[in-house]
């Protein structure tokens, strides 16, 4: 499963309403991480993407999310080998989850289904145009 609710708790000691300004934390935080991931892997920097990596995989870990750190782990790996084969699938993997663990937080009711998070797709997908989407705005009404 994509979110362990009961080891996020556990995390937060029990907490519900501290677990919840985790969540919202960590939503707020993890677009700018995925940012410098993608960064790193687009400029095949194994020093900055093993830093990104590591950060966002405690991050995920805290609020529950296995799958979430493993896929973490597997960029921090690939920054330390500087194997650079297999980087940007294994980011859009990691976008796949983390997007899977927003679903998971909102369904959880840790977050209004107002403030729900859209990600953009990865950054080797194309629409069927052949065009890429359009570049992500920050919402400016939060």
């Amino acid at each position: 499963t994509i979110f362990d609710e009961t080891a996020a708790l556990a995390y937060a000691g029990g907490d519900r309403g501290l677990l919840e300004e985790v969540v919202a934390l960590f939503r707020s935080d993890y677009p700018a991480s995925l940012r410098r991931i993608e960064r790193a892997v687009r400029r095949r920097d194994g020093d900055a993407l093993r830093a990104a990596a590591h950060a966002l995989k405690g991050a995920i870990a805290t609020v529950g999310s296995k799958p979430g750190r493993d896929a973490a782990a597997r960029l921090e790996q690939i920054g330390r080998s500087l194997e650079f084969d297999g980087a940007l699938d294994a980011y859009a993997s990691l976008r796949d989850r983390i997007r899977l663990l927003d679903e998971a937080f909102v369904a959880a009711g840790l977050v209004p289904r107002t403030q729900r998070r859209r990600t953009r797709p990865a950054p080797t997908s194309r629409s069927k145009s052949g065009k890429r989407g359009k570049k992500h705005e920050p919402n400016s009404r939060r």
